[in-house]
Order: structure tokens, then sequence, then C-alpha cells
């Protein structure tokens, strides 16, 4: 099971919540042994502690982020027919860089 936490900001002080991201998703390290990865933006962090069960290459690993830096994103969770929606989304162009 991974872990994951995240915080957001009115002002522009998500890049200073860094230490707070990091101590608080070391703190979770123990749900997803496998990586911990950080994001910090503007008014939002996010951090991500991986449990890799499928598709463990490090190209796997979170917080994701969209390839024009817009979205990014954490997730805890299992989508049982990702395979038939993943076919579906590349059919509309949608290019996948992880399994």
């Amino acid at each position: 099971m991974c872990g994951l936490v995240g915080i957001w900001a009115k002002k522009s002080e998500g890049r200073n919540a860094f230490g707070f991201i990091h101590a608080a998703t070391e703190a979770l390290k123990h749900r997803g042994p496998d990586y911990l990865g950080i994001k910090s933006y503007t008014n939002c962090a996010l951090g991500h502690t991986r449990l890799a069960i499928i598709d463990c290459e490090p190209r796997s690993n979170e917080p994701f982020e969209s390839a024009d830096g817009r979205y990014c994103l954490v997730f805890n969770g299992e989508i049982y027919n990702y395979k038939s929606l993943r076919n579906d989304l590349e059919k509309d162009g949608v290019k996948f860089t992880t399994n």
C-alpha cells in the first residue's frame, strides 16, 4: 500500500512547504518502501511513497507530472480495467509513458 501526502497554500508558500512534505512523506515510508518522491509548486506540494507491484520500473515512480507540467498526480489504488481504458485512450491519441 502506497502513502501520499499533500499541502495547499493560499499564498505562494508551496515551495516553502518542502521540509514539511519531506518529513511527512518519510513518516509514510513503511507504506511504500520502494520509492519516495516529492514535487513542490508555487501553491502546493505533493509527496508519495511507492510499493511497486505493477510496472516496477523507475519511470512509474510518482508523483506523475503531465507532459506540459500543468498537472501533477499522486495515486493510491488499483484500476482493474486499466488495460481496456488504456486501449481506448490510445485510440484517441493519448500517449503513455508507463505500463
